[in-house]
């Protein structure tokens, strides 16, 4: 009798998402009024310049990362799945496997492809820390185009950066990602999100280096896709310039995320992440998207200053201090949630470029449950719709759990449905502030 219910209920959430897809509603558009969330100390002093990342920086030269970059173009072109693509991957996961890296291949599917992932993990030295800083870039291309911008220049970056890092120690772990499926969908990234969302992984930050090799301005701009909840990467990447300014050559500017490239699939599960992208990519002179893009394209002056930057940035990330975190564990994403009762994981669908891959779909009332990191004392916990309605403020100086539960009849007179921010935002006695939120789909009660 259980599984013929729990069947039923199975088919049922199924038509009425489906019904939602076919509709075509334009609700699933992230709200672009959300609030910056820094799971970072805001209060934190400028430290002062690290010798250290001085001297990885000096280590930072044209013949290391034109190696990798002409390496990687003399594949030719590598559409996800074909030979060529295989044989890039496996040229990344030796180079890893050389710099002493963990490394491994993760394989996915999806569709009608498949194909994998060479992802290389340095191990924090923290072990009271779990938090995982991510560099990443696409190894894959369009048909007939061998990529040595798009993105040969953000696999030359990242394995440049993953070299000279892989010779030092850092608190936390910072893995090295070369993603293929991008060009047909980013399948490659959707898949790994998934599957960290799913293991629990803490990833704190997420720089996804994608067309890093030119610029047609007279300066070195380089582009930063940001949302607003990770503004707080945005700023940090300029205080690294500030800080190294003698050593990196970078305008910094920062745009909306509207690419729904490999950074969206982080995104989408809640977890922050920015991409980093020359201007003007699309003009005829990049050869974007077609056999043009060769080595000849390449600034290698402009090239060099990225990885500088990059490197900075990720060095200095992976050694500060994160002293209060918080994140939302309940709802799940990527779920729908029946009643505060039931909750079926979701497949995503092939929908790349609507934002609703790893929407949350909740019906009646459901339960916000947060896991808060700190030696601090708490004072008070926040829920938050849409940054504008409380649900609750409980737990003030109080001990895990900390939790609320949202009412079917609370939704009912408030009139609350449709797409919404789920945010919890953290205080300490001491004034500092954290916060995480997640995209609900609040289905129709009635």
């Amino acid at each position: 009798m259980k599984k013929k219910i729990a069947g039923a209920l199975i088919i049922v959430s199924l038509l009425i998402l489906l019904m939602l897809i076919l509709a075509e509603i334009s609700v699933f558009e992230v709200p672009s009024n959300n609030k910056p969330l820094n799971n970072n100390d805001s209060n934190d002093k400028k430290e002062g310049i690290n010798v250290d990342i001085i001297n990885m920086l000096k280590m930072v030269d044209e013949p290391l990362f034109f190696n990798y970059l002409e390496t990687f173009v003399n594949f030719g072109h590598k559409y996800t799945g074909n030979e060529n693509c295989k044989k890039a991957g496996e040229y990344i996961f030796n180079e890893f496997k050389k710099m002493g890296l963990d490394v491994y291949f993760h394989n996915w599917r999806f569709i009608r492809f498949k194909d994998r992932n060479v992802v290389a993990t340095l191990e924090g030295t923290d072990p009271n820390s779990d938090a995982i800083f991510i560099v990443c870039a696409h190894y894959d291309t369009v048909g007939g185009s061998p990529g040595a911008n798009d993105d040969g220049s953000g696999i030359a970056a990242m394995l440049t950066i993953a070299k000279i890092m892989s010779q030092y120690q850092f608190n936390h772990t910072v893995r090295f990602i070369a993603f293929s499926g991008h060009e047909v969908g980013t399948y490659g990234s959707f898949a790994y999100v998934k599957k960290a969302y799913a293991e629990n992984e803490n990833i704190v930050c997420v720089l996804n280096v994608d067309m890093v090799g030119n610029t047609l301005e007279n300066v070195n701009k380089l582009q930063i896709h940001k949302t607003d909840r990770t503004e707080w990467i945005s700023q940090f990447t300029q205080e690294i310039i500030e800080k190294y300014k003698e050593y990196i050559e970078i305008i910094l500017e920062p745009i909306p995320c509207i690419t729904g490239a490999d950074e969206t699939s982080f995104l989408l599960y809640g977890y922050d992440a920015v991409m980093f992208h020359q201007p003007h990519s699309w003009y005829p002179e990049f050869y974007n998207h077609n056999p043009g893009d060769d080595i000849s394209t390449i600034s290698f002056d402009f090239l060099e200053n990225v990885t500088k930057l990059l490197l900075a940035t990720t060095a200095e990330l992976a050694n500060k201090s994160i002293e209060l975190q918080i994140r939302i564990i309940s709802p799940l994403e990527g779920h729908l949630h029946l009643f505060d009762r039931f909750k079926i994981k979701l497949p995503g669908f092939n929908l790349y470029g609507k934002k609703i891959r790893g929407m949350t779909y909740i019906r009646g009332g459901f339960s916000v449950k947060v896991d808060i990191s700190t030696n601090e004392e708490i004072d008070v916990v926040y829920y938050l719709i849409d940054d504008g309605l409380r649900l609750g403020t409980d737990f003030v100086n109080s001990k895990p759990p900390y939790e609320t539960k949202i009412s079917r009849l609370f939704l009912l007179k408030r009139h609350i449905k449709g797409l919404h921010t789920l945010s919890v935002v953290v205080t300490t006695t001491t004034g500092k502030t954290a916060r995480d939120e997640m995209d609900i789909f609040l289905l129709s009660l009635f």
